[in-house]
């Protein structure tokens, strides 16, 4: 069977995810979680690695009342709210920003930036605002990203070099 499907909820820690999950799925509801393994594999990125929990689209309403008739409002490890799309091009550039700060920087700057550009049109296209202190972020973290790549490759360039002298001599 084939469903159109929404994502209601995203979640930091993946345990908290399956938890949600299993309450659906015992309401007879079908979720489908995403990024749960990225979660598992690297637990100490918190939010760039968060969990997204989908229902079908003509489900979402029962699913997101079930899942707040439960919730409890002072409980650290509840879902944070559905963003709009405007706001989730937001986080997922600011999420990538950070992986290409961390892990691989070209690769993850340039799909941030890719994200943000999104962002800046959705923006404009709302009539909102788009330089906020989140997207300036972004954009510099993206930026120290890109200058960490250029000395990178600028040093083994270097090293290259270095390395042709030392043969010469």
């Amino acid at each position: 069977m084939s469903f159109d499907w929404v994502r209601l909820a995203s979640y930091d820690l993946g345990v908290t995810a399956r938890l949600a999950q299993s309450v659906l799925e015992a309401s007879g509801i079908p979720t489908r979680l995403e990024g749960e393994h990225v979660n598992q594999t690297l637990p100490h990125l918190g939010q760039a690695a968060s969990v997204d929990l989908s229902v079908p689209a003509d489900r979402a309403d029962e699913a997101r009342t079930l899942l707040q008739s439960i919730a409890v409002t002072d409980n650290p490890l509840a879902a944070t709210p559905t963003l709009s799309a405007r706001e989730e091009a937001l986080q997922r550039a600011y999420r990538n920003s950070w992986l290409g700060l961390l892990l691989i920087p070209l690769v993850c700057s340039l799909i941030s930036l890719w994200h943000l550009s999104r962002y800046v049109g959705l923006c404009r296209r709302e009539g909102v605002p788009a330089w906020n202190k989140k997207a300036l972020a972004t954009l510099g973290l993206n930026a120290l990203g890109l200058l960490g790549v250029y000395y990178l490759l600028a040093g083994f360039q270097e090293a290259r070099g270095f390395m042709e002298v030392l043969e010469n001599s």
